[in-house]
């Protein structure tokens, strides 16, 4: 069963073309799965219980439309299929008139607190229970290739700011380090058009994160390491010219 909920994009959720951030949509749908989860007996609040939670694996966004400053927005969820290892939870958001303005596509997992090894989903009957098998509308998050090059461009100390419930780096952190990365002058004549991520391992308080990146006319690719090489993430970011 898909279910709706409805957001106001504040001031401190734009930048300077005043239009939400790349990074605060996807606060809101990570705040979507976690509310509608919560709503269905599955959530975080019911896995800690049992000393599990939810870790997010990969994600998929695209955008037809950035929302303005204030503007209110709807976003749409529902579970789309499980499996043992991984489940895929889709989005739609719109714009208060009910016009699509993006959609996007997620990959779940539930892990142990404790040892941080992956559970089988299947074992959990309520989860179950609350499919409904409506494809996304767009390509899924697949598997992206890491960056060859040997010299980072960019590199991020994760504080305490950067760490979530879960005790490791909040999932949007990693996208704004990469975007952080590019020169401001790439954000006036561009916009982003899709963004997939693919999250390997966790990053934690103290960490040195180097960024690697890959960058031509319509696509970045970014890998993030350890200091010590294991990678942390690979993402792709499509643009378009504004």
């Amino acid at each position: 069963m898909a279910n709706r909920y409805i957001y106001r994009i504040n001031p401190k959720e734009v930048d300077f073309s005043l239009r939400a951030t790349i990074i605060s949509l996807c606060d809101y749908i990570l705040q979507t799965a976690g509310e509608d989860a919560d709503k269905n007996g599955f959530g975080t609040r019911n896995l800690r219980t049992d000393n599990l939670t939810w870790v997010l694996s990969r994600m998929a966004v695209e955008i037809i439309r950035f929302p303005n400053q204030y503007e209110e927005i709807i976003i749409e969820t529902w579970v789309e299929d499980i499996g043992k290892i991984y489940t895929t939870r889709n989005f739609n958001i719109y714009d208060a008139r009910q016009r699509l303005i993006g959609h996007a596509c997620t990959y779940w997992a539930i892990i142990n607190i404790s040892t941080r090894s992956v559970q089988d989903i299947l074992q959990y009957p309520t989860y179950t229970k609350c499919i409904e098998p409506t494809a996304c509308p767009i390509a899924k998050p697949g598997k992206i290739l890491p960056v060859k090059s040997e010299h980072p461009v960019d590199s991020h100390t994760v504080r305490y700011t950067d760490i979530d419930f879960n005790q490791h780096s909040n999932s949007t952190k990693y996208i704004g380090w990469m975007l952080d990365s590019l020169p401001i002058g790439h954000f006036l004549e561009n916009d982003i058009q899709r963004l997939d991520i693919n999250f390997l391992h966790e990053s934690v308080y103290g960490n040195n994160i180097h960024i690697y990146r890959s960058l031509d006319e319509t696509n970045t690719v970014f890998t993030l390491k350890r200091e010590s090489g294991e990678m942390v993430c690979n993402a792709k970011i499509s643009w378009k010219k504004k």
